[in-house]
């Protein structure tokens, strides 16, 4: 009887950490992104590596009521998507998430974070589960322990010791079709940045950093050194550009996070 217990109890944890693991959207997607993502190179590695993460939330007026709209007819609740890409790391047997400062400050009527992986997985957090997952923020980074149900992560690089000049990798993120890639780039200039330690960055083909890829995970020498914190604005329009600002991976703060 005991041992049928424990099972028991065992079960009903496993219900409970795989309730917020939902499958793939599409199974086409998912077959496609494991084909590009179990190559064997750099850059299926730095994929493999890589989340996005999507905070949703419902559009209210001004009585607080929800804003609706019809879909086919039909009333359908409108929403407020936010989002960006984050990268695992593995920090003393830990597996954490380093994405931008965007969202230690969220709005309390936020429903959920939604944390994808390279399959296309997805992991659904209530907004206060999220929260209670921050390790550490500041003004350009944010440390979060990565929700049950995802990959482990890779063991991160020193930020401060990629010199202006040198070449790096940057996932970026298509805003038309939404895939992933990884794009070369060159660091510019050491900077700080809000108060953070950062840099400039010149992707060398020209793509542009849009909202979306806030988050990206810089990459040198096959270690995550850093993250995308905004684009460069340029143009008369204040138009997103091929520059950007990126947060430079602080390995010493890193193994204390409590």
């Amino acid at each position: 009887m005991k041992a049928v217990m424990i099972l028991a109890t065992v079960m009903v944890l496993l219900a409970a950490i795989m309730s917020n693991v939902r499958p793939p959207r599409s199974p086409q997607l998912a077959q496609t992104l494991l084909r590009e993502a179990t190559v064997d190179n750099e850059a299926a590695a730095i994929l493999r590596a890589t989340v996005r993460i999507r905070i949703v939330a419902p559009y209210l007026d001004g009585r607080g009521d929800r804003v609706m709209m019809r879909d086919s007819g039909r009333p359908v609740g409108l929403d407020a998507i936010n989002r960006g890409l984050g990268t695992l790391v593995m920090v003393d047997g830990r597996t954490l998430i380093v994405t931008h400062d965007h969202y230690s400050e969220l709005n309390t009527a936020v429903a959920e974070a939604v944390v994808t992986d390279y399959t296309g997985r997805e992991v659904a957090l209530p907004i206060d589960e999220f929260r209670r997952l921050i390790r550490y923020h500041n003004n350009g980074v944010l440390v979060l322990e990565a929700p049950a149900g995802l990959p482990p992560g890779v063991s991160p690089g020193d930020g401060a010791a990629v010199q202006p000049g040198s070449a790096v990798w940057l996932v970026h993120r298509d805003a038309a079709t939404e895939t992933l890639a990884v794009v070369a780039a060159v660091v510019e200039t050491w900077i700080d940045y809000q108060g953070v330690p950062s840099y400039t960055l010149r992707n060398v083909n020209g793509e542009i950093v849009a909202p979306g890829n806030s988050g990206g995970g810089v990459w040198a020498a096959g270690r995550p050194v850093g993250s995308i914190h905004s684009t460069i604005l340029a143009g008369p329009d204040g138009a997103p550009s091929h520059r950007s600002y990126a947060t430079r991976l602080a390995t010493e703060w890193l193994p204390g996070l409590e």
